[in-house]
């Protein structure tokens, strides 16, 4: 420590008294601001009580609005690529969850996967068997492409709609496709009876033609005569819906219109079936 002489100013008093004075009229200015935002807070809260308890409709709409939970939800249980002289494959499996009534149906998705996989992994063996037989090489032989993916169109609270499709790919390709429309609240499979009523044949063939009627005649122009829509919307059609809830038909190529306008959706607002 120092040994020099500390000066002590001549006026030390009145720099500790104004020092005093301007902490009191400081926390006396915070407690004020404190108290007012207390005050606020309160006021903010008694008029939403006031609001909520005297407007029945506001309060009705609070209770309301609804709360977002995916009661069933798909997921990739599986992913596997094997590889052979006569196919490389890519195989995956979807399957449920969050739903007690999911088991039956992933049972069901399995079992439908494994066959397809089974059937095309020995159609691939077959070719490659007949070309070797017929004089082929080997080494120039090209393997078959097996794929089993899925596509997720529709998960919310009301449905969940997905498409298991199953491609093969050498010298010409083909693909199926398996289409699972589900209640998320029961897990329960939804047919068009279901969403459309017992004359759903009916409902969406005249729904399809007014929609076809409002196209322009050059697009009218491609859909074949005579189309007995009833037969065409049978048990066996399949369907999807879309993310907002809507029934989605399709038709293979060349089935209702010249190969060349492809596939032909159509889109179906489920209240115009009611």
């Amino acid at each position: 420590m120092s040994d020099q002489e500390v000066k002590i100013p001549e006026d030390l008093h009145n720099i500790v008294q104004n020092s005093i004075q301007t902490g009191l009229t400081r926390r006396k200015a915070r407690q004020r601001q404190n108290h007012l935002t207390a005050i606020s807070a309160a006021a903010v809260c008694c008029t939403f009580l006031f609001f909520f308890q005297t407007n029945a409709v506001f309060a009705k709409t609070v209770m309301d609005l609804p709360i977002v939970s995916h009661i069933a939800r798909l997921f990739l249980a599986s992913d596997s690529q094997t590889e052979e002289i006569s196919y490389i494959a890519d195989i995956k499996i979807p399957q449920l969850e969050n739903n007690d009534q999911a088991e039956a149906l992933n049972t069901m998705i399995a079992e439908q996967i494994q066959a397809h996989e089974a059937s095309a992994k020995q159609r691939a063996k077959e070719e490659y068997q007949a070309i070797i037989q017929t004089g082929g090489d080997e080494a120039d032989y090209i393997p078959a492409r097996i794929s089993i993916d899925y596509q997720l169109y529709c998960n919310n609270d009301q449905y969940l709609s997905f498409a298991i499709l199953f491609t093969y790919v050498r010298a010409q390709s083909s693909q199926t496709v398996d289409c699972y429309n589900v209640e998320a609240g029961t897990g329960r499979t939804l047919t068009l009876v279901d969403l459309a009523g017992t004359d759903y044949q009916q409902r969406i063939a005249q729904e399809i033609q007014r929609q076809i009627q409002a196209k322009p005649e050059a697009e009218q122009a491609v859909y074949n005569d005579d189309l007995d829509w009833i037969s065409l919307i049978g048990p066996e059609r399949l369907f999807h819906l879309d993310h907002n809830g809507n029934l989605i038909i399709e038709f293979e190529k060349y089935e209702i219109a010249v190969g060349a306008a492809g596939v032909q959706t159509f889109t179906i607002a489920l209240d115009r079936l009611q």
